[in-house]
C-alpha cells in the first residue's frame, strides 16, 4: 500500500488560511468603500432629479406667465384668408416678429398666432381642431403650421403665377434693394425653385443687371448673404457713375449739382445790376448837350494843295 505524506494535511490547512486572511481582508476593505461610493451615487442621482425638475419647473414658469395680453398688447395684425399668397407672407412676417419681441414660448406659438383669424380663416382653423383634435392642432411645430397655411391659402393657381414671376424675376436697373426684398418672398413662396442653396444663389445672380452680374459671378460667392452683399454694392457703384438709374436719384444729384452754380450766377446778376444802377445815378439826367465851337467869319482854311507848305509866309 502506498505510504501517505504526512505534510499533506498541513499543506491544505496553510491554504486554507491564507485564503480566509484575504477574504477577510477584502471584506474589511469593502466596507469601508461601499457606503462612500453609495453616498456619491446617490447625491449625483439628487443632483440629476433636481436639474431635471429645474428646467421642468423653469419651461413650465415660461409657459405659465406668458399670457394672451402680452401677446395682444403688441396689436397681430389680422388675418381673413383672402389676402392671396403675398398677403399671407406678409402677414406671417408681422406675427413671427411679435412673437419673437414678446418673448411666446414655442408651445404657444400657434395658439397665439391663431388667436389672430377672423373670418374664413377661423372657419377654417375651428375645422381643422375639430379635424385634428384641438390639442394636437395646438400643438403643431410652427414650421408645420406655416405649410398648411400656404397649402391652404396659396391655391395652385396663384402659385403658378408666384413661379412664373420667380422665373422672369430681374433687377430694374439701378433698383436693388427692390429685386432683393422681392426674391426673398418669392423664395419663401415657392422653395421648390431655388433648393439647393447653390441653386438660389444661382438664381439671384442671373436677375442681375448684366454690368454687374458678370463681377458677382467672377467671385464666385458661397452664400446667398454675399452675392446679396457684392450685388448691392456694385449696383450702387454703378447709379453713382450714371451707368444705372434709380428712380429720384437721378434728378436729386443733377439738383444738388446746379445749386451753387444758380446760386453764383444769381449773386454775379445782382452785383451787375448794382453796379449799373451806380452808374446811372451818376450821370446828370437833365445835362445840357456839349455842341461845337462856332468859327470866325475870317478864320483862314488849311492849306490842302500839291505842293510843299511854306513856312515863312
Amino acid at each position: 500500500m502506498p505510504r501517505c505524506d504526512p505534510n499533506a494535511g498541513g499543506s491544505t490547512s496553510g491554504n486554507d488560511d491564507e485564503i480566509n486572511k484575504i477574504a477577510r481582508a477584502i471584506a474589511i476593505h469593502m466596507r469601508d468603500v461601499i457606503p462612500g461610493m453609495v453616498t456619491d451615487i446617490t447625491q449625483n442621482l439628487r443632483g440629476s432629479t433636481s436639474d431635471s425638475a429645474h428646467n421642468s419647473n423653469a419651461t413650465t414658469t415660461g409657459t405659465a406667465n406668458f399670457t394672451f395680453k402680452q401677446f395682444n398688447d403688441a396689436k397681430p395684425p389680422k388675418y381673413a384668408g383672402t389676402e392671396g399668397a403675398t398677403g399671407l407672407l406678409q402677414w406671417l412676417e408681422s406675427i413671427e416678429d411679435i412673437l419673437d419681441f414678446t418673448g411666446c414660448p414655442e408651445n404657444l406659438k400657434v395658439k397665439m398666432a391663431s388667436s389672430a383669424f377672423h373670418k374664413g380663416a377661423l372657419t377654417w382653423w375651428n375645422s381643422e381642431k375639430n379635424t385634428r383634435g384641438r390639442e394636437v392642432a395646438l400643438a403643431l411645430p410652427w414650421d408645420g403650421f406655416k405649410n398648411l397655411l400656404v397649402e391652404k391659402f396659396c391655391p395652385r393657381h396663384e402659385l403658378k403665377k408666384l413661379e412664373v414671376e420667380m422665373w422672369n424675376l430681374v433687377q430694374d436697373s439701378g433698383e436693388n434693394a427692390k429685386y432683393t426684398t422681392r426674391f426673398h418672398e418669392l423664395c419663401i413662396l415657392v422653395p421648390h425653385l431655388v433648393t439647393p442653396l447653390s441653386r438660389r444663389i444661382e438664381k439671384y445672380i442671373e436677375g442681375l443687371p448684366l454690368v454687374v452680374r458678370g463681377t458677382v459671378m467672377g467671385n464666385n460667392p458661397t452664400t446667398l448673404e454675399a452675392a446679396i452683399q457684392l450685388g448691392a454694392t456694385l449696383t450702387e457703384e454703378y447709379v453713382k457713375s450714371g451707368v444705372l438709374t434709380r428712380k429720384g436719384f437721378k434728378r436729386a444729384q443733377i439738383e444738388e449739382g446746379k445749386k451753387p452754380e444758380q446760386h453764383h450766377h444769381k449773386k454775379k446778376k445782382q452785383k451787375t445790376i448794382k453796379n449799373l444802377s451806380a452808374l446811372t445815378a451818376a450821370v446828370p439826367t437833365h445835362a445840357t448837350p456839349i455842341t461845337a465851337m462856332p468859327q470866325p467869319a475870317n478864320a483862314r482854311r488849311p492849306y490842302t494843295g500839291p505842293f510843299p507848305l511854306c513856312t515863312k509866309c
